[in-house]
């Protein structure tokens, strides 16, 4: 609960990942399947580059550095 949006995205910001344009927070979920003193929340990593069509496997090469700096630095659980 006390991690708050800011916190987040400085963190990913800091890894400086590639082609990384923005971080959107889309929402907040607290309640049935939960624990107490926790939140779900759900962001938006959006990547683009500005002369060419990116490929998924540019992206998915960034995304276990964010993964494991949020399970580590904030104790996140990754749900699908």
């Amino acid at each position: 609960e006390a991690t708050s949006w800011q916190d987040l995205d400085q963190a990913i910001r800091s890894l400086d990942p590639a082609h990384l344009e923005a971080i959107d927070f889309v929402t907040v979920y607290r309640g049935k399947g939960i624990a107490s003193g926790r939140k779900s929340l759900t962001l938006r990593l959006r990547f683009r580059s500005a002369d060419r069509t990116m490929r998924n496997e540019e992206v998915d090469e960034v995304m276990p550095g964010v993964m494991e700096l949020l399970t580590s630095r904030f104790q996140a659980e990754i749900r699908a």
